[in-house]
Formats: structure tokens, sequence, C-alpha cells
């Protein structure tokens, strides 16, 4: 399940993968974990889901990758808008 999430949104090592689900959470211990265990992606983990701090949290660890009730990845154009925002103001 891991390795085809991977493929299926061409995740590749420099992706930021953010979590809020907890682990023992089947999307969040195997399609998240195996991102970090089999692939080398670097995984921010939130302990709990707060829709107030998402964008700031995504902002502030440069994820490029979101998993909560599905994964998704931001396009190249959402990215470089999404990182050209005044960051000072999320944070």
């Amino acid at each position: 399940m891991g390795a085809g999430s991977h493929y299926m949104l061409a995740m590749t090592e420099e992706d930021i993968l953010y979590t809020s689900l907890p682990l023992y959470h089947l999307a969040g211990g195997t399609v998240g974990v195996c991102q970090a265990a089999i692939f080398g992606n670097t995984m921010v983990i939130r302990s709990k889901f707060s829709a107030s701090n998402f964008f700031k949290d995504c902002v502030k660890y440069r994820c490029t990758v979101s998993l909560f009730s599905l994964m998704v990845k931001l396009s190249a154009d959402v990215y470089h808008n999404f990182f050209s925002l005044q960051v000072d103001q999320y944070i």
C-alpha cells in the first residue's frame, strides 16, 4: 500500500510528507511511515490535526505531500505559489 501511493503520486526522495493521523491508523502507519522507512522521505508528524495550523505547518516544514483522509501532492504551480506566500504572516 505504501509503495503504491508512493508511485501513484510520483513521489521523490525530496518530498516531505505531512501527517496528523495516528501511527496506529492504517494510513498513518502503513502508508505514511512506509515513505520514511522504505523510500527515505522526511515525515512531519503532528500529534493532533489542527485546521488552523495545517498551512502554517506545511509552510514551516516545507511539506510537499499531505496525508490525512487522502494523500495529496502539490503541483508545481501550487507549490511555487504556496511557498512564495509571506511566511511570517502564517508563523
